[in-house]
């Protein structure tokens, strides 16, 4: 077995290095207070830093995890740092890719009749967010989840097309290349960039996997020439600022403004994404103090079921809601886990997510599930501002499920690894 020696990008896309961005992009909010950027006058809280301290603890708690399985389980049971691509069955790879976009699209079919509108093109026209917003409530884990969790299994498919020893020539190429503008529909076609977010995070964390330059893996697959280490640095800085631009003109669609739409408005936006969750925070630890309220477990498994029987769990035990400022923002990675086991319960949790996020992680340089599974995972530390994916249903838990059955599928019985440099030739 010929190993890759190249393992720099595999540090960007550490469990500990990605979950401290979120961390980062949580807290952001105060540095920007700080240095004068307005506060929201539409809410009515108290800075007192506390979601701060909260973060600083929660993430020595994960680095604890990541720590413990880096010093204490690596050498025993994971052996080797080498990293490996993953030869896989070219047939087998092309019906599921083919499958699944006939699925997608049939899906995206039956959610604009579920809409009565095609959403991306009647913001335009004035349709109303509120009313997508309480269709896709209604609608719960049915059309919007599976179409989700198809979105989710093409990023996948798209990504092993990527790493994987298949040649990116004649029909392979337009494949990949259909599979990548589908994901893209169907994850932009309702006005809204999550979707369209963790599939490009999926991209560069898979690649990066590999040990080489994601940018030029990629690039090199969908028929276009390597570049230098210094245009990676351009192409990663204009690429996020893409994406910014991207949430901005989607936010100010949806709600009717779009003529609004610039550059300083964009980050604006994102500086109201992140202050949200944040300021939920500071009610929250208003309401709970530092120490949290008493354990209830229950708390944490609701969104672990379907949307449509949420409601009865959370009557049948008496879950008490988050307290929230804003009601249609989130709380953030932490909120769930402290509102509903208490400081010392989180902190458990997360040395147990760490753990888990790090195996996974070390795993990857062997096994396409990890690939798969990590590359999912790692929007979820990335986002950790907002949003606890590793509580729902649809996000970490449905999607691994589909990974593992797919990565069965596409690799042969007995898998042989393939160096990078002779997967680059192809």
């Amino acid at each position: 077995m010929r190993v890759i020696n190249k393992l720099h990008w595999r540090c960007f896309v550490k469990p500990e290095v990605l979950f401290l961005a979120g961390a980062v992009q949580a807290n952001l909010p105060y540095l920007l207070w700080r240095f004068g950027y307005p506060v929201s006058r539409a809410y009515r809280f108290n800075i007192t830093y506390m979601p701060l301290y909260l973060w600083i603890l929660g993430y020595l708690a994960f680095c604890l995890g990541t720590g413990y399985v880096s010093f204490c389980l690596c050498k025993k049971v994971y052996g080797s740092n080498s990293v490996t691509l993953f030869r896989i069955h070219q047939g087998n790879y092309r019906f599921c890719v083919f499958s699944v976009i006939v699925v997608l699209l049939i899906q995206v079919f039956f959610v604009c009749r579920l809409y009565g509108v095609l959403p991306i093109l009647a913001f335009f026209s004035g349709y109303d967010v509120g009313i997508l917003n309480a269709t896709q409530r209604s609608s719960g884990f049915g059309q919007l989840g599976l179409l989700t969790l198809m979105c989710f299994t093409l990023n996948a498919l798209i990504l092993i097309g990527i790493v994987s020893s298949i040649k990116a020539t004649g029909w392979n190429r337009r494949l990949l290349w259909m599979a990548i503008i589908v994901a893209a529909f169907g994850s932009l076609f309702s006005g809204k960039t999550q979707g369209f977010f963790i599939l490009c995070c999926m991209l560069f964390t898979g690649t990066a996997l590999t040990g080489a330059n994601p940018i030029n893996v990629f690039i090199k697959k969908i028929g276009f020439r390597e570049i230098s280490n210094k245009k990676t640095i351009i192409t990663i800085a204009c690429l996020f600022l893409i994406l910014v631009l991207l949430h901005g003109f989607t936010r100010f669609l949806r709600v009717g403004r779009y003529e609004e739409f610039s550059v300083k408005s964009s980050f604006d936006t994102v500086v109201a994404y992140l202050s949200t969750p944040l300021i939920n925070m500071e009610n929250q630890l208003a309401i709970s103090d530092l120490s949290g309220t008493q354990p209830a477990v229950y708390g944490l498994l609701y969104r672990l079921l379907p949307y449509k029987m949420q409601k009865s769990f959370i009557a049948e035990h008496g879950i008490t809601p988050i307290p929230q400022l804003e009601r249609t923002s989130p709380s953030g990675f932490l909120s769930e886990l402290h509102w509903y086991l208490g400081l010392w319960g989180m902190m458990i949790s997360l040395f147990v997510i760490g753990v888990v996020c790090k195996c996974i992680y070390v795993q990857s340089r062997k096994s396409l599930f990890c690939v798969l599974a990590y590359s999912q995972i790692a929007w979820a530390l990335v986002a950790a501002h907002s949003y606890n994916h590793f509580l729902n249903l649809l996000f970490i838990p449905a999607p691994l499920i589909m990974f593992f059955i797919i990565s069965e599928v596409v690799q042969p019985k007995q898998v042989r690894s393939m160096d990078l440099s002779i997967a680059r030739r192809m």
